[in-house]
Protein backbone atom coordinates (compact mmCIF):
# COMPACT_ATOMS: atom_id res chain seq x y z
CA UNK A 1 0.00 0.00 0.00
CA UNK A 2 3.02 2.42 0.72
CA UNK A 3 4.61 1.68 -2.66
CA UNK A 4 1.36 2.60 -4.41
CA UNK A 5 0.99 5.81 -2.10
CA UNK A 6 4.34 7.08 -3.21
CA UNK A 7 3.99 5.93 -6.66
CA UNK A 8 0.80 7.62 -6.64
CA UNK A 9 2.45 10.83 -5.42
CA UNK A 10 5.13 11.03 -7.69
CA UNK A 11 2.33 10.64 -10.82
CA UNK A 12 0.58 13.71 -9.56
CA UNK A 13 3.81 15.59 -8.37
CA UNK A 14 5.42 14.82 -12.37
CA UNK A 15 1.68 15.30 -14.21
CA UNK A 16 1.63 19.18 -12.61
CA UNK A 17 4.54 19.85 -13.63
CA UNK A 18 4.66 18.69 -17.03
CA UNK A 19 1.65 20.07 -17.71
CA UNK A 20 -0.29 23.63 -17.89
CA UNK A 21 -1.56 23.47 -14.29
CA UNK A 22 0.48 26.46 -13.34
CA UNK A 23 -1.87 29.19 -14.60
CA UNK A 24 -1.20 32.45 -11.92
CA UNK A 25 -4.61 34.42 -11.43
CA UNK A 26 -6.76 31.69 -12.65
CA UNK A 27 -10.01 32.10 -11.37
CA UNK A 28 -11.39 28.06 -11.80
CA UNK A 29 -14.97 29.06 -11.09
CA UNK A 30 -17.47 30.55 -13.75
CA UNK A 31 -19.58 33.61 -13.56
CA UNK A 32 -23.24 33.34 -11.40
CA UNK A 33 -25.32 32.60 -14.33
CA UNK A 34 -28.48 34.92 -15.02
CA UNK A 35 -29.32 38.43 -13.90
CA UNK A 36 -27.91 39.07 -10.53
CA UNK A 37 -30.15 41.06 -7.99
CA UNK A 38 -28.31 43.10 -5.64
CA UNK A 39 -29.11 44.79 -2.32
CA UNK A 40 -27.81 46.54 0.17
CA UNK A 41 -28.90 44.80 3.62
CA UNK A 42 -29.82 47.39 7.06
CA UNK A 43 -25.98 47.40 7.33
CA UNK A 44 -24.88 48.34 4.21
CA UNK A 45 -23.56 45.25 2.99
CA UNK A 46 -24.34 44.18 -0.62
CA UNK A 47 -25.76 41.00 -1.08
CA UNK A 48 -27.46 38.98 -3.58
CA UNK A 49 -31.20 37.56 -3.18
CA UNK A 50 -30.68 33.98 -4.77
CA UNK A 51 -27.19 32.36 -5.61
CA UNK A 52 -25.69 28.78 -6.54
CA UNK A 53 -21.30 28.58 -6.04
CA UNK A 54 -19.71 25.05 -5.44
CA UNK A 55 -17.67 25.14 -2.33
CA UNK A 56 -15.75 22.10 -2.60
CA UNK A 57 -13.67 21.01 -4.19
CA UNK A 58 -11.48 23.97 -4.07
CA UNK A 59 -7.93 23.97 -6.07
CA UNK A 60 -5.90 21.22 -4.75
CA UNK A 61 -4.94 17.41 -4.65
CA UNK A 62 -8.29 15.23 -3.32
CA UNK A 63 -6.98 11.30 -2.59
CA UNK A 64 -10.46 9.58 -1.21
CA UNK A 65 -12.45 12.56 -0.82
CA UNK A 66 -9.47 14.41 1.66
CA UNK A 67 -7.79 17.47 0.42
CA UNK A 68 -3.99 16.48 1.04
CA UNK A 69 -2.51 19.63 -0.71
CA UNK A 70 -3.76 22.89 -1.13
CA UNK A 71 -2.38 24.69 -4.02
CA UNK A 72 -4.18 27.53 -5.98
CA UNK A 73 -1.43 27.88 -8.65
CA UNK A 74 -3.28 24.85 -9.67
CA UNK A 75 -6.37 25.65 -12.06
CA UNK A 76 -8.12 22.88 -11.11
CA UNK A 77 -8.89 20.46 -8.18
CA UNK A 78 -7.20 17.31 -9.00
CA UNK A 79 -8.83 14.10 -7.48
CA UNK A 80 -8.00 10.62 -7.14
CA UNK A 81 -10.69 8.20 -6.09
CA UNK A 82 -13.92 9.31 -4.25
CA UNK A 83 -14.88 12.95 -3.69
CA UNK A 84 -18.05 14.58 -2.07
CA UNK A 85 -19.03 17.95 -3.85
CA UNK A 86 -20.92 20.77 -1.65
CA UNK A 87 -23.07 23.42 -3.11
CA UNK A 88 -23.93 26.78 -1.32
CA UNK A 89 -27.44 27.98 -2.32
CA UNK A 90 -29.41 30.66 -1.11
CA UNK A 91 -32.39 32.66 -2.06
CA UNK A 92 -34.17 35.52 0.01
CA UNK A 93 -37.47 35.02 -1.64
CA UNK A 94 -38.30 31.74 -1.60
CA UNK A 95 -36.85 28.45 -0.59
CA UNK A 96 -34.27 26.28 -1.96
CA UNK A 97 -36.20 23.27 -3.99
CA UNK A 98 -33.52 20.95 -4.92
CA UNK A 99 -30.11 21.02 -6.25
CA UNK A 100 -29.14 19.35 -9.46
CA UNK A 101 -25.57 17.78 -9.73
CA UNK A 102 -24.34 17.06 -13.42
CA UNK A 103 -20.88 15.25 -13.96
CA UNK A 104 -19.53 15.58 -17.46
CA UNK A 105 -16.40 15.21 -19.55
CA UNK A 106 -15.26 18.93 -21.36
CA UNK A 107 -16.09 17.74 -24.53
CA UNK A 108 -18.69 15.54 -24.43
CA UNK A 109 -22.50 16.97 -23.58
CA UNK A 110 -23.35 13.75 -22.26
CA UNK A 111 -23.04 13.19 -18.90
CA UNK A 112 -21.32 10.53 -16.33
CA UNK A 113 -23.32 10.87 -13.81
CA UNK A 114 -26.53 13.13 -12.70
CA UNK A 115 -27.86 13.20 -8.83
CA UNK A 116 -30.31 15.67 -7.51
CA UNK A 117 -30.58 16.84 -3.37
CA UNK A 118 -33.42 17.75 -2.13
CA UNK A 119 -31.89 18.74 1.65
CA UNK A 120 -29.60 20.64 3.02
CA UNK A 121 -26.44 20.57 2.98
CA UNK A 122 -26.55 20.52 -0.62
CA UNK A 123 -23.71 17.36 -0.99
CA UNK A 124 -23.18 14.65 -3.26
CA UNK A 125 -20.55 12.27 -3.19
CA UNK A 126 -19.29 10.37 -5.98
CA UNK A 127 -17.19 7.30 -5.71
CA UNK A 128 -17.71 5.75 -9.51
CA UNK A 129 -15.36 5.04 -11.78
CA UNK A 130 -14.38 7.51 -13.66
CA UNK A 131 -11.95 7.38 -16.72
CA UNK A 132 -9.13 10.04 -16.26
CA UNK A 133 -9.49 13.66 -17.70
CA UNK A 134 -10.97 16.74 -17.12
CA UNK A 135 -14.55 16.53 -16.02
CA UNK A 136 -17.29 19.22 -15.37
CA UNK A 137 -19.37 19.70 -12.44
CA UNK A 138 -22.43 21.60 -13.05
CA UNK A 139 -24.38 22.64 -9.84
CA UNK A 140 -28.11 24.17 -10.17
CA UNK A 141 -30.35 25.62 -7.54
CA UNK A 142 -33.88 25.76 -8.04
CA UNK A 143 -36.30 27.23 -5.68
CA UNK A 144 -40.17 26.59 -5.29
CA UNK A 145 -40.91 28.83 -7.95
CA UNK A 146 -39.05 27.02 -10.47
CA UNK A 147 -36.42 29.88 -10.78
CA UNK A 148 -32.17 28.83 -11.09
CA UNK A 149 -29.01 29.62 -10.59
CA UNK A 150 -25.93 27.40 -12.10
CA UNK A 151 -21.92 27.14 -11.31
CA UNK A 152 -19.29 24.79 -12.86
CA UNK A 153 -15.69 23.66 -12.27
CA UNK A 154 -13.64 21.75 -14.01
CA UNK A 155 -12.20 19.17 -11.95
CA UNK A 156 -9.08 16.62 -13.04
CA UNK A 157 -10.23 12.66 -12.68
CA UNK A 158 -7.49 10.63 -11.80
CA UNK A 159 -9.35 7.38 -11.26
Amino acid sequence: MKKFVKNSMLFLVSLLFMSNFFIIGYNNHCNISGENTKKLDKNGTLYQDFYCIITRPIEGIYVNDQLIWTFYLINRPVVLGDITFNVDAWNTTSDIDRVEFSLKRLWNPIPIANCIDYDEPWEWTFNQWCRRGIVVLKATAYTSENMSKSDNIQIWMLS
